[in-house]
């Protein structure tokens, strides 16, 4: 996942290798097996909670309501970064039918 895109793109997960990927997904496992042998060797009705994931680079993020979070729209000068400049963006103006 090292590529002059992935950095530019996902600068978040250029640093996020194979080799991590394996580990969280090892670690994921290892926290289904505990969770599960809690599970069996619980007493019925006890609450356990479920297996927390490993946040991996790109997971969605979400609200405190347990809702995806809307997305951010990029700026114009990450806009113009990502075009090298080549590129000038003029956010539109709200129309009166939008309302603003």
């Amino acid at each position: 996942m090292d590529s002059a895109t992935t950095r530019s793109v996902h600068p978040q997960m250029s640093e996020w290798s194979s080799e991590l990927e394996l580990a969280a997904q090892i670690a994921d496992s290892l926290e289904v097996l505990n969770v599960n042998f809690v599970r069996v060797n619980s007493p019925r009705g006890t609450h356990i909670p479920d297996p927390r994931r490993v946040p991996r680079p790109g997971d969605i993020e979400l609200t405190d309501a347990g809702e995806p979070a809307p997305k951010r729209m990029s700026t114009p000068a990450e806009i113009r970064a990502f075009f090298g400049g080549a590129v000038r963006y003029t956010p539109k103006a709200p129309t009166p039918a939008e309302g603003n």
